[in-house]
């Protein structure tokens, strides 16, 4: 049986290109092909999507069954393409997190707040324990827009502690400003948002300030 990964039939997808030049072609950042190449993460659905109409078998990159080109694609009833599941072969250094097909919007544009779970990624448990957080209380999601750069771009996977809900006075230096996902209701529904949060005093009241990193918003 061969040990080929996941990750090495991307490498042979990606063929003379570059990872900057695959990037493009895929619509991700470099990160993330070199995640993926080094199987630190699985291919979503939205890169399997693009890479089927490229002409590549998402059926094959995940599971080595099939051939590399054409193949089919199983879609769900809601329109997004089937992961198939991957074996779990995770010893006790290692906790699983649960990723959502939700986007966190950093920016105008109102997003389902429907908290349907993709499937996991794996973290070693010393790095969870290392920034503060827990694999039960964490959830990994997707921001759109920019309204959040520099710090978050279009596109970026944040992982959130759920637990965390203490907010802050300003951070002095830009750096240590906290980004939040929030959830706000308006005429649309219910919206996920990306946004700083914090406690502000000003002429002897005491508020709570959303406000966005991006200069622009």
């Amino acid at each position: 049986m061969s040990d080929e990964t996941a990750g090495d039939r991307l490498k042979q997808i990606r063929g003379s290109d570059s990872q900057d030049e695959f990037a493009t072609k895929m619509n991700v950042v470099k990160g993330t092909i070199w995640r993926y190449e080094r199987d630190e993460r699985i291919p979503d659905g939205v890169f399997l999507k693009r890479l089927h109409e490229l002409g590549f078998n998402p059926t094959w990159l995940l599971t080595g069954k099939g051939t590399a080109r054409g193949g089919r694609v199983l879609v769900d009833e809601d329109g997004e393409i089937e992961i198939p599941p991957q074996p779990q072969t995770l010893g006790p250094d290692w906790a699983l997190v649960r990723r959502y097909r939700v986007d966190l919007a950093a920016g105008g544009g109102a997003v389902a707040a429907e908290h349907i779970s993709v499937d996991e990624l794996a973290f070693r448990r010393q790095y969870l324990e290392f920034i503060g957080v827990s694999a039960k209380a964490s959830a990994i999601m997707r921001v759109r827009g920019d309204s959040m750069e520099s710090l978050l771009r279009d596109n970026d996977t944040v992982l959130i502690d759920t637990s965390d809900t203490t907010i802050q006075p300003p951070a002095r230096e830009q750096s240590r400003r906290r980004a939040y996902a929030i959830c706000q209701t308006g005429p649309g529904g219910e919206a996920l948002r990306c946004k700083f949060v914090e406690q502000v005093r000003a002429n002897g009241a005491e508020f709570t300030q959303i406000a966005s990193c991006n200069p622009d918003f």
